[in-house]
């Protein structure tokens, strides 16, 4: 972010300098100036400095909205560092903790997410494609579901994790209903 504000600041710099061509001009967006001023009305979004969206309007008097809200739709005519590093997207937070373990290797320093983040990092290096995927399907000692008898019947599960589901089923039967508080 800091050399986007830097290049924004020199921008700004260049067309104070410039103000006497820009008067002159009148509507007319001169050409040296263009990419100049597409950079300025893309970064007034996106840098939260209440000066440049001044500038940003001020641009929208002179020049029109169309030239204003074109630096939101023509990626090239915007200064490439401003460009690819002010955004409106937020990176989540596995691409946060996989940029903080890439600087800490380049550093030289140890640094590892704790074991609650690390499956957030995981899931962004396996979408970027620098992890395998997760495999699908039962794993490779154990064997897959057995298959559908050909009744189409499975019996219903029972065993010390299930404490007699038919019971409870067949139970609200023989219950009388005109007492509501047994229902």
């Amino acid at each position: 972010m800091v050399p986007c504000l830097d290049i924004l600041s020199m921008l700004c710099e260049q067309v104070l300098e410039r103000v006497p061509l820009l008067i002159k001009q009148g509507h007319h967006v001169p050409a040296d100036m263009f990419m100049t001023l597409q950079t300025l009305a893309y970064g007034a979004n996106r840098a939260n400095i209440e000066e440049l969206s001044k500038v940003r309007y001020q641009m929208q008097l002179v020049y029109g909205s169309a030239f204003v809200n074109a630096s939101e739709t023509e990626p090239n005519s915007i200064n490439e560092t401003v460009r690819d590093n002010i955004n409106l997207i937020m990176p989540d937070m596995g691409h946060k903790l996989y940029r903080l373990t890439e600087i800490a290797k380049k550093e030289g320093l140890s640094y590892m997410p704790s074991e609650i983040h690390r499956p957030k990092m995981e899931k962004y290096m396996r979408d970027i494609g620098l992890m395998p995927p997760v495999p699908v399907g039962p794993p490779a000692n154990q064997q897959p579901y057995a298959p559908m008898p050909q009744s189409g019947y499975y019996p219903p599960p029972s065993g010390p994790g299930y404490p007699g589901i038919l019971a409870f089923a067949d139970d609200h039967k023989h219950r009388p209903r005109s007492d509501p508080s047994q229902c």
